[in-house]
């Protein structure tokens, strides 16, 4: 019966654990945002799965969120900057809800958790699904009433709340799950330079140059394995090119762009 018992809260972490998987779309990047909204750029080496950068999210800190964007490097546009910035403050509050409702279940579970080997593992059973039960149910309640917040549509909303209801552990991940799916127009990688260059202490700006530097290596070394894609850096000729201004529009040529602005 305990080998039971470990195996079921096993596979209950191991959900949890999963869904802090984000398995970004081909060229595009990712900042990651907490609980005040200030994003943040982590260059360091990521995981690839089917060709794809796969991020890792902290499983602990529910306030750990992945903004994805739709490409890594290329100019930052004020419009979209500033529509960007809109959309994350519209939906922090209530993201901060969910992570904060998330907690709660989350320290309910693992006292449940540890009084399964001592009580009896049925009626513990049943305390967690019908904590499970509550936490869902206010969770859905809150997406339903608020989720113009977060532009979602009567069918993502239905989406969200039926696998809430089924799996615990995306109830408990709701705060961070709202955003998966969520895709910013912005260069990640260029407002992480600008991150990098900014950073008031030494020691933490070097070591962001130099994980950036070999990040554009790593872009570098794959162009030369492949077939260059437009669409694996956002790649799109704008109109000031067109009309013969000279402007980066290659993959090749934005990453030597950022690297001397990396280097100035």
């Amino acid at each position: 019966m305990p080998s039971e018992i470990v195996l079921f809260w096993v596979v209950a972490v191991g959900f949890l654990l999963a869904d802090n998987l984000v398995l970004l779309p081909v060229g595009a990047d990712v900042l990651r945002f907490g609980r005040r909204g200030r994003w943040v750029y982590e260059p360091g080496n990521r995981l690839e799965a089917r060709g794809r950068e796969l991020i890792v999210l902290n499983p602990i800190n529910l306030f750990d969120r992945a903004a994805v964007t739709s490409r890594a490097l290329g100019k930052v546009d004020r419009r979209s900057f500033g529509a960007a910035r809109r959309q994350v403050r519209r939906s922090l509050s209530l993201l901060n809800v969910f992570s904060w409702l998330g907690y709660a279940y989350l320290l309910t579970a693992v006292a449940l958790a540890s009084l399964s080997f001592e009580a009896h593992f049925g009626s513990v059973l049943v305390s967690f699904l019908l904590t499970h039960m509550v936490f869902a149910v206010i969770s859905s309640m809150v997406l339903v009433l608020r989720r113009h917040d977060l532009a979602l549509s009567p069918y993502q909303t239905f989406v969200h709340v039926v696998e809430a209801l089924l799996v615990p552990a995306y109830t408990i991940n709701l705060g961070k799950r709202l955003w998966h799916k969520q895709v910013l127009n912005l260069p990640a990688m260029t407002l992480g330079i600008r991150q990098a260059k900014r950073a008031k202490n030494e020691a933490e700006r070097e070591l962001l140059m130099h994980q950036l530097q070999e990040r554009l290596a790593l872009m570098e070394m794959n162009l030369a394995d492949e077939a260059p894609k437009a669409e694996w850096l956002g790649d799109t000729v704008p109109p000031s090119r067109q009309a013969g201004q000279s402007q980066p529009s290659t993959p090749r040529e934005l990453i030597t762009e950022a690297r001397a602005c990396l280097m100035g």
